[in-house]
């Protein structure tokens, strides 16, 4: 069966008026009412009858002058008024001021004329203080409230001192005219609360005009403030001042990192306890500050830090030997080399800086031609495990180290006095490589600390390099076990369009749970399916290549895709140790002149839509089934369809629709909004633009996978000229 979507009823006015918690009224072009719901009578004191027919003056005598003229500035020009704020009293609370925001637009008739006016009123008497005063009570954190239309409406002194302005700065301003280009997050965070009705938060660094020169980072909490109506009276904000946080956080992650391995985990901690002790001991000596100590102490502790954050900033290996490598010059040497064990026992120099810019490109030349031979300190300490120190290197030395003249004469050119070689340990403790530090015109010699420090370098980058090719060894692996579950390309069905779209989400490391395939599974017919497995990774793989290759062989022996489901499913039950489920829609193909017949089979999977040539996008929710791997003797149902030219049939996994919002529906609105946009055009440009849709809701990012698969039959010109070609 095959459900059409319908397009949204027009009698819809009686129960807006009936069910919209906030005030609506309409007047005729002399300002006299003609429809009120109850909300707004309550605002008024009157009922509903006794709006009916009468001038708003005559009604409201406080407020009549007011509205008058908004109203009627409303019928002269044509143009709406939005969130006006109106005050005075009414029947409902003699005596008392209350508090408005109305909004008004025209109402024209067929020919355009404004034949009256609309509105919608909003109380907000006393909830925006009352809100404040709670908003306030987090002091001494920076807090505000922002109107509908993006001004300020109050903030407190620790917002306008982050900010760099005074409060009344603030006063009636937008967001941006405050803040400038940094207040574009903060606006666009604003907005979205404003359209989601939900609290939101935001991490984000800036210079304000409080701090131009530094950077700080701000963490920022956006929330709805609802009137007693349940109408939006704007949005509330907290501001906390958190760099301190983030600059720890920054560290922190850094060592995260370094836990991709149990090994690494414990290697991770001890360099923390190492900073632990490291920090103690500036702590202790600041109070030695008058000899110098202290401060010496705090700069080795500062350089362990960003040595270590540099390095884990990267999974890339070649980039974290260049960020140890520029962050040991100049801090311990005038220059530095790394040379990293190769496969085969082989060193070769991989990374290199000097602290001389004019002597780059000397090093450079001296790296792509040194050969660590047998009695160089890079074998050396490759072989002991010892780190070899070098103290007034002599003629014959250098020439030893130079191996041949032309970079003896680039060692002359680049200057070497002193250096020392240490070993780079793996955290399983072999040693995979060699830091070599280089003193030489700064006339400069290694002190003790010098001496430590660098092998805490050493052992740090060991480190890094390991979890760095680790992470690499497994990226490669994902991504092949990734591309031996889906097809190479899809084959070339005679009078049919296919294309696909497939886009893994998350960690590289990781195996997608979406998977397709389409192949031939009999004379003239073929079978596509589409899937979502449970989780990720090595379990998804498995469920995937299960799945895959029942639904193969099944294909050949039964021609219904319901039954071949049903075996998929007793596979999936039987030979799994732990249970596991997949969601999938299986389609049998048969291509005929100028039309398709396909047969579907759904386990749990979102509905297959199908775009006619005319533009109309239809369901097909007949015949779904439950998921896959789950319940023993499940049944599943076929449902036939045909497709002439010009027809699309898409399947379509729910990374597609994948939205956090509170608008549960708006991920499927939006995909069939944009399938039917696509009218005419190739299977091709119809997954791309699914696609496209899909990145746009979610922020550029997928939060899930996206598979899709596009079947067309191509339009009744296209199949003419290729039945004229064959």
């Amino acid at each position: 069966m095959i459900r059409t979507a319908s397009p949204t009823d027009s009698p819809l006015l009686a129960a807006l008026f009936a069910e919209t918690p906030v005030g609506l009224a309409f007047w005729d072009t002399e300002l006299r009412y003609q429809r009120v719901n109850d909300v707004l009578a309550r605002m008024s004191g009157l009922t509903v009858d006794e709006h009916l027919g009468r001038a708003v003056g005559e009604l409201l005598p406080q407020l009549g002058p007011r509205l008058e003229e908004l109203l009627g500035e409303v019928v002269a020009t044509g143009k709406p008024q939005r969130d006006v704020h109106i005050a005075g009293e009414t029947p409902a609370a003699p005596g008392v001021t209350r508090h408005w925001s109305i909004s008004c637009f025209p109402v024209r008739d067929e020919e355009g004329a404004v034949a009256g006016i609309g509105a919608t009123v909003v109380e907000s008497t006393g909830e925006i203080d009352a809100q404040l005063r709670a908003v306030h009570s987090a002091l001494p954190v920076g807090v505000a409230f922002i109107t509908p239309d993006m001004r300020y409406e109050h903030v407190n002194e620790a917002l306008a001192r982050v900010n760099g302005r005074t409060v009344d700065e603030h006063l009636g301003r937008t967001v941006r005219e405050v803040l400038g280009e940094h207040g574009a997050d903060a606006e666009r965070l604003t907005r979205e609360v404003i359209a989601r009705g939900q609290p939101m938060e935001l991490e984000l660094g800036l210079r304000t005009p409080a701090s131009p020169d530094e950077e700080r980072f701000y963490e920022a909490t956006y929330f709805p403030v609802y009137g007693s109506d349940h109408g939006l009276l704007g949005v509330g904000s907290v501001v906390r001042d958190v760099t301190d946080r983030h600059v720890l956080e920054q560290d922190r992650e850094g060592l995260l990192r370094d836990a991709l391995t149990a090994r690494a985990q414990a290697q991770a901690a001890q360099i923390r306890a190492e900073a632990a002790r490291e920090e103690a001991e500036a702590a202790r000596e600041e109070a030695e500050a008058e000899r110098g100590v202290a401060l010496a102490a705090r700069r080795r502790a500062s350089f362990l830090a960003t040595v270590t954050r540099r390095m884990a900033a990267s999974m890339d290996y070649e980039a974290t030997l260049r960020e140890v490598v520029s962050s040991a010059v100049p801090y311990i040497a005038d220059w530095c080399l790394i040379s990293v064990v190769e496969p085969g026992g082989r060193l070769r120099p991989l990374a290199f800086a000097h602290s001389d810019p004019e002597r780059e490109q000397l090093t450079a030349e001296f790296a792509r031609g040194y050969k660590p031979g047998r009695g160089s300190s890079a074998t050396s300490v490759l072989k002991t495990g010892e780190p070899e120190l070098i103290a007034d290197v002599t003629p014959a030395r250098l020439a030893a180290i130079a191996q041949t003249s032309e970079q003896a004469g680039l060692l002359e050119r680049l200057g070497i006095r002193h250096f020392g070689t240490w070993p780079i340990p793996s955290p399983q403790g072999e040693v995979i490589g060699a830091l070599s530090l280089i003193l030489g015109d700064s006339g400069r010699r290694f002190s003790d600390d010098d001496l430590v420090l660098a092998q805490t370098v050493a052992t740090r980058a060991g480190l890094h390099i390991t979890n760095a090719r680790l992470y690499t060894e497994r990226s490669q692996i994902a991504q092949t076990l990734q591309a031996s579950l889906l097809p190479r390309e899809l084959p070339e069905i005679p009078g049919i369009e296919l294309a696909s779209v497939f886009l893994p989400a998350g960690d590289q490391n990781m195996v997608g749970g979406d998977f397709f395939d389409v192949f031939k599974s009999g004379d003239g017919v073929w079978s596509a399916i589409l899937g979502d497995v449970s989780g990720k990774g090595a379990k998804a793989a498995a469920i995937t290549a299960a799945a895959r290759h029942t639904l193969r062989a099944a294909a050949l022996i039964d021609p219904q895709p319901a039954a071949n489901l049903a075996l998929l499913n007793r596979v999936l039950i039987a030979d799994l140790a732990v249970p596991e489920f997949c969601t999938i829609v299986y389609a049998r193909l048969c291509p005929g002149r100028d039309k398709l017949t396909a047969r579907l089979a759904n386990g749990g999977h979102p509905a297959a839509l199908v775009l006619r040539d005319s533009g109309i996008v239809e369901e097909v929710s007949a015949g779904r089934g439950p998921l896959v791997g789950i319940v023993p003797d499940a049944e599943f149902q076929d449902t036939e369809l045909e497709l002439g030219p010009g027809d699309l049939l898409l399947l379509y996994t729910d990374g597609v629709t994948e939205v956090r919002t509170s608008d549960i529906a708006l991920g499927e609105r939006e995909l069939v909004s944009t399938l039917a946009a696509q009218r005419g055009r190739s299977a091709h440009d119809v997954a791309e633009a699914i696609k496209r849709s899909a990145l746009g809701l979610q922020g550029g990012v997928a939060r899930d996978d996206i598979a899709v698969l596009a079947i067309r039959v191509p339009g009744a010109q296209a199949a003419s000229a290729s039945r004229r070609d064959s």
